[in-house]
Formats: structure tokens, C-alpha cells, sequence
């Protein structure tokens, strides 16, 4: 009765939920609200903090309206409010992880194992996890941080060694659980021999060998442990002349043995810890009497695998034949491994040139030596790399070898460019894949000396992108407007410090004090004449001016500073690639 009471008082209204999970509105005085997961009374939380002035009040069927410490899923109650605001649940932390993997206090762990641990949240929060790992006790490296997994792979441990880790779960209110410090101790380390060599060449039992050759086989360690062998040849069976001591590769050269002998041969594979593995003895009997092949090719220049070499240099080797015969070599070169380019066939001496290779390139390249009885002896594939690019090293570009320069932090050609199939001047140039130039006045002499000259859109081969490559090389593109500048405030706006020793007259006098070497090479005007040469020149920047115009850097003969022109893409200037 005292409830119905409260009801007609107070004028109560019912409350339901808000679109927000677990949130209660409510009004200031009595509220019947209702429960929408099983929730202690313990656990709520209001906005304002302190509003609720009541106890819960829920009903039982025989018992009337009571006193309840749990709001259930579907039920109905009662309390009171001093004013208007919101209840809700609040935030429960994440339990404490649980089954660790490995086990705690295991032992003889792998040295990559995978950690893995369980966790879970009241509030089917989403949970986050830091791990913690190390040989400290409690650990003090994190190792992983904010990961949603409830595994983490380790990798790299050392053996025989106890490593203590845990787990802080997080979930999405920032609230944690710190997991209890697991450890476990790695497996103690057993050097294992290495395996027996194999795969031998000759194979057991070869007849027919030459008396001068390589022998080889294969072998492996159980630990990836990093091997030398010892190698015996002889007559004697097993053989116990050592031909090789604590050699690395797995092939060894022999020479000077006699002519239809049986020799046998075993490798001892010894690791860095000094077990060792002896392999089997294996045979071969030796080719009867006859023409001998030439001896393997050796003592290449460059040395194999040196990383010093210019783009431009003469291959050496040595070789010889046990029967004086003369000898003639194929070249294989190349980026493949094993080349497979000859670049030299029947050559008669051991050098051969190479030019115009690409800088910082890892090249490859064996010789087969042929005697005039027809039998050949290839040599190891040797390797080297070439020297990385700086500038001021040559640049080979479609037929031409054009010198650079650095000037300030700026890599520049030191000639204009001259590439294209040279047209005559009223034929003006088109985009039809065919790089086009003109050379002045209509001489080619002259784009020996001065450079092609070319119409905007030909020099940046149809595209209006600033910095586009156009006619340069890869790695080089026509400069920009600002990069000109740039230039321009290295040298002080000094074009004398551009112009090339002879270039300008009075107040023009080059200097080349920049080593940029400029010509006044002219221009050809979009009627297709030419003018200025000796007395003025443009070049090409990549920046438009507008739909018909393009900036260039202007060189004057008689004036000492730099200038600027807008001019008609029409127009036929040279062009000097600067460096990406």
C-alpha cells in the first residue's frame, strides 16, 4: 500500500533504456527502471556521481515490493533520484591470463618457441596485451605492445637458459590485469658432427679422369654450423697425402697425376667445434695417355668477388696446356649466374677490354680454355661489382660520353645534350617516337660542339610534369625552374662562373669558375632560323611558363648575371640534364 502511496505522491514515471548498452535515464524523484543483464547493485555507477537517495526496490510474487543487491535481465524496479542523469554499470578489469605455453617452470624448451596464454573479460571487452620478456626476474623488456593475440613467437634464445615472462591485459577502458611471472629453461645445446659428405665428383668409380680437374661434393651440418675440410688423394688405399687443409669451399683442384692410375680420395668435414665426419673413399682411375685438356683457367683480374672495380677495365686470367698445345678462350659475361653471354669466342690472348658496364652492378664471368685437339677446360665462375656512380664520373648515353660536374649539391652534365635524329630547321618536331634535334644552322658539326637543339615538349618527351626525365638519361631529368635557381645562388648569380673559358666578351668573360662549362650556342627560332650563336644561349627548364611558353636559364655574352625567359615552346634551345 505504501507503494502505491509513493506512486500517486511523487507522480513516477517509468524509465526505459537508452540506445546506449546497460544506460539507464532517469528523471529526479522515483523511477521504475529495468534490469538488462544480471548486475550487482555494487557495480552501478551514476552521472551525476551520488544521485540515487533510495535502496532498490523489486518485487516478489507473495512477498510484495523488498529490498533487492541484484538488477536481473527482465525484471522491474524501483529508486529514487534527487535529480535527472544516468545509470549504468561500471567497467569490471579483465581477468588475470592464464594457461601459459610453454608451461611454467618447463625445461628443455625450444629455442623459437610460440607463447601462448588465455584471458578473458566479465565485460566481453575487447583486450589488448603487453608481453613482457627476458632472463630478468621479473622481466623489464617489452617485447610486444597493444597486441590482440593471445600468442607471441619468440625466436633467437640461447640454450640452457631460463627466461622469465608475463602478460599485462588491457581492455577498452584502460583498466589491466597483470599476469604472474611464468618461466621456463631452453634445451641444453649438443653440438651434433657434421654429415658424411656425399654426391662426389668424379663419382666412385669414374674411369677416364682427367689427370688435371677439380674434385668436388657436398656436405651439411646438422647445426648450420660453418665447416672446413681437410682432403686426401693418393694412390694408397685410404689415401693419406693431404692435397687441401681447412678449406671452406667444397671443391678442391688437382693437377700432374699420372696417366691410366687408379687414385683414391676422402674428405674429413670438421665443424667449429671440432667434431669431425671422414667420409668414404672414393675412386677414379685417370684418362690413358693421350692429349691432355688445357689447365683451368685461374688468377682472374679482378680478383673474384672484388667490389672495387671501374665500369671500364680489362679482364686477365692465366692458363696453360700440359701439352703445349696453343690455347684459344670464350668469354661468358653477364648478370646471370652462371653467365651465359659469350662476349668473346677463339680469342687468342688472355685479356679482353670491357667498357660502358652500369655502376654499382654485380657482374659474372668464366673463360673455357680449348686446345687444338679439341678438348676445353672451363674455369670457377668469377665475380666481381662495380664501383658505385659519383659525380664527376662519365656517363655513357646513346653513343656519347658526356663529363659531370658537382656543383654545390647539384650533379650537372658539363656538355649539352646531343641525342636524336637531326632534322632540318623549318621541319618542326612532332611526337611520333623518334627522338628529333636540330643542330645550328643545319650542321651537324655544329651538335658535336654546341649540342642539339630542341623544341620544349621534344626535350621533355611529351610530358609537362616539372622534373620530367624527357631526353636525359635514367637517374638524370631536365631541371627544373627552382633548381636553376638553385644554381644560380651557388655561383653567386655569376653566369661568368658558368660560362666556359672563351665564351663572352668584356663584362661577359666566362671564367667557368663552376665547371659547368657553358656554350653560347644560339637558338632556333620557331620559323625554323637560327640566331645568336657565339652571342647568347637558353636552356630548358622542366617548368612551364604557360600552355605556350616554358622557363629557361638565359647566358648573355657580354653580361656577368643570370637571367630568365619565358619563351615559346616553339623555340629550339639546348639542354643540360641535372642528377635525381
Amino acid at each position: 500500500m505504501k507503494i502505491i502511496i509513493y506512486i500517486l505522491t511523487f507522480c513516477l514515471v517509468f524509465i526505459s533504456l537508452t540506445q546506449a548498452q546497460d544506460t539507464i535515464k532517469v528523471n529526479s524523484g522515483w523511477n521504475m527502471i529495468g534490469g538488462v543483464s544480471k548486475q550487482a547493485l555494487s557495480g552501478l555507477t551514476t552521472i551525476p556521481p551520488g544521485i540515487i537517495t533510495s535502496s532498490f526496490y523489486g518485487y516478489q510474487a507473495g512477498v510484495g515490493y523488498s529490498t533487492i543487491d541484484t538488477l536481473k535481465n527482465g525484471g522491474g524496479y524501483w529508486v529514487k533520484t534527487n535529480q535527472a542523469g544516468f545509470i549504468f554499470p561500471a567497467n569490471q578489469a579483465p581477468l588475470i591470463s592464464s594457461n601459459p605455453t610453454p608451461l611454467h617452470n618447463a625445461t628443455s624448451v625450444s629455442l623459437s618457441p610460440i607463447l601462448n596464454w588465455s584471458c578473458s573479460d566479465p565485460d566481453n571487452d575487447s583486450l589488448m596485451y603487453d608481453v613482457y620478456f627476458g632472463t630478468d626476474n621479473p622481466p623489464l623488456s617489452k617485447v610486444s605492445s597493444g597486441q590482440s593475440s593471445t600468442y607471441l613467437s619468440r625466436g633467437g634464445l640461447s640454450n640452457n637458459t631460463t627466461y622469465f615472462w608475463k602478460v599485462v591485459t588491457r581492455d577498452s577502458h584502460n583498466d589491466s590485469a597483470t599476469s604472474p611471472v611464468w618461466n621456463f629453461v631452453t634445451s641444453v645445446f649438443i653440438n651434433q658432427p657434421p654429415a658424411v659428405p656425399v654426391s662426389p665428383v668424379p663419382t666412385d668409380n669414374t674411369t677416364d679422369v682427367s689427370i688435371s680437374s677439380v674434385l668436388l661434393w657436398s656436405c651439411s651440418d646438422p647445426d648450420n654450423d660453418p665447416l672446413t675440410y681437410d682432403v686426401y688423394l693418393g694412390t694408397d688405399n685410404p689415401p693419406t697425402t693431404k692435397i687441401s687443409s681447412a678449406q671452406s669451399s667444397s671443391y678442391v683442384s688437382y693437377s700432374g697425376l699420372s696417366n691410366s692410375t687408379l687414385y683414391n680420395w676422402r674428405v674429413i668435414a670438421k665443424d667449429n667445434h671440432n667434431d669431425s665426419m671422414t667420409g668414404p673413399v672414393w675412386r677414379f682411375t685417370t684418362v690413358a695417355a693421350q692429349n691432355q685438356p688445357p689447365a683451368i683457367p685461374s688468377n682472374p683480374f679482378p680478383a673474384d668477388n672484388d667490389t672495387t672495380v671501374l665500369v671500364s677495365h680489362t679482364l686477365h686470367w692465366n692458363c696453360s696446356d700440359l701439352d703445349g698445345d696453343p690455347l684459344t678462350y670464350d668469354v661468358y659475361f653477364g648478370t646471370d649466374n652462371p653467365p651465359i653471354t659469350i662476349v668473346s669466342s677463339g680469342k687468342t690472348g688472355t685479356s679482353l677490354s670491357r667498357s660502358g658496364l652500369n655502376h654499382s652492378t654485380h657482374y659474372y664471368w668464366k673463360v673455357v680454355a680449348h686446345d687444338t685437339h679439341g678438348a676445353s677446360t672451363s674455369s670457377q665462375v668469377w665475380s666481381y661489382t662495380t664501383t658505385a656512380w659519383i659525380c664527376t664520373n662519365q656517363i655513357s648515353f646513346l653513343g656519347k660520353t658526356y663529363n659531370t660536374v658537382l656543383i654545390g649539391s647539384q650533379c650537372w652534365f658539363k656538355e649539352n645534350l646531343d641525342v636524336g635524329t637531326q632534322l632540318v630547321g623549318f621541319v618542326e618536331q612532332t611526337n611520333n617516337s623518334i627522338l628529333e634535334k636540330y643542330c645550328y644552322e643545319d650542321v651537324a658539326a655544329n651538335c658535336n660542339t654546341y649540342g642539339g637543339l630542341y623544341e620544349w615538349s621534344e626535350a621533355m618527351q611529351y610530358s609537362s610534369s616539372a622534373s620530367a626525365q624527357g631526353i636525359c638519361p635514367i637517374g638524370w631529368h631536365i631541371p627544373t625552374y627552382p633548381e636553376f635557381l638553385t644554381l644560380d645562388t651557388t655561383v653567386g648569380s655569376n653566369v661568368n662562373a658558368l660560362k666556359a673559358v672563351g665564351q663572352g666578351t668584356g663584362y661577359g668573360t666566362g671564367t667557368n669558375t663552376s665547371g659547368f662549362t657553358g656554350l653560347l650556342a644560339g637558338f632556333r627560332y620557331d620559323g625554323g632560323w637560327f640566331n645568336d650563336l657565339h652571342i647568347w644561349t637558353y636552356f630548358w627548364s622542366s617548368t612551364e611558363y604557360n600552355s605556350v611558353a616554358a622557363w629557361s636559364l638565359s647566358m648573355e655574352g657580354d653580361y656577368n648575371y643570370i637571367s630568365y625567359f619565358n619563351g615559346s615552346k616553339m623555340y629550339g634551345y639546348p639542354v643540360r640534364c641535372l642528377h635525381n
